[in-house]
């Protein structure tokens, strides 16, 4: 049974010296501008983590689940993933140096602006480098994906999971999706009610799409539907 590990916790252990993070739990992290040296993260599992201009030297990541993770604008420096499962997954203009993800299974996996990560021996399904490049088919298939994930969560981890993909879209200057105040009418403040499906679809146009019309067909991007062996 994996032990469950705050953010705050986590980063008190490292600075007191604890390196190894075996059968760990972590949720909704979100760090800025910090460097990681030597971290080995075995069998754990880190669900919607945002590091936010962090470097990591000599970190592994071995036999992990890591889904829908963010990491923006950092530097990777022998940074390793072995045997992990990586879903919905961004890493934007990141750094890659000696870096690879080894024996993985990546599957909706963003790639923007970060070269050098080898994924040669990983299975591969929907890797994006470009994301306007997506179809409104394949945004409707992600929303599906999301809303799947955020539906068995509670309301107080579905608000979390809200207020970080509006900070995503402040953060790429994007539009912000309308509230459903229909289903939310009692609320005095639409922000405060749960992600719904509408909302979800319209974040991931206004991310994936910017100012483009979400209804123009898309050409396909560079990697096919199927697995990469």
């Amino acid at each position: 049974m994996q032990e469950i590990i705050t953010q705050k916790q986590f980063l008190d252990l490292y600075k007191g010296g604890q390196r190894l993070f075996s059968d760990c739990l972590m949720q909704f992290f979100d760090i800025a501008d910090a460097t990681f040296e030597n971290i080995v993260f075995h069998n754990c599992k880190l669900m919607f983590p945002v590091f936010r201009n962090c470097s990591f030297k000599a970190c592994t990541f071995d036999q992990c689940t890591i889904y829908s993770g963010s990491f923006h604008t950092g530097r990777a420096d022998t940074m390793i993933f072995d045997k992990c499962d990586i879903e919905l997954t961004l890493f934007d203009n990141y750094q890659f140096f000696k870096s690879a993800m080894k024996r993985s299974n990546l599957r909706w996996f963003g790639l923007i602006s970060s070269p050098g990560l080898d994924m040669s021996s990983s299975s591969q399904f929907k890797i994006i480098t470009d994301p306007s490049k997506l179809s409104a088919e394949e945004i409707e298939e992600l929303t599906r994906m999301v809303m799947g994930t955020v539906e068995r969560l509670d309301v107080g981890l579905r608000l979390k999971l809200k207020e970080i993909i509006r900070q995503d879209l402040n953060r790429y200057n994007l539009a912000q999706p309308e509230e459903k105040k229909d289903k939310y009418a009692s609320h005095a403040d639409y922000s405060d009610a749960p992600l719904t499906y509408g909302e979800a679809k319209g974040m991931l146009e206004s991310f994936f799409y910017g100012s483009q019309n979400p209804s123009k067909p898309k050409t396909p991007y560079e990697t096919t539907g199927g697995y990469k062996k």
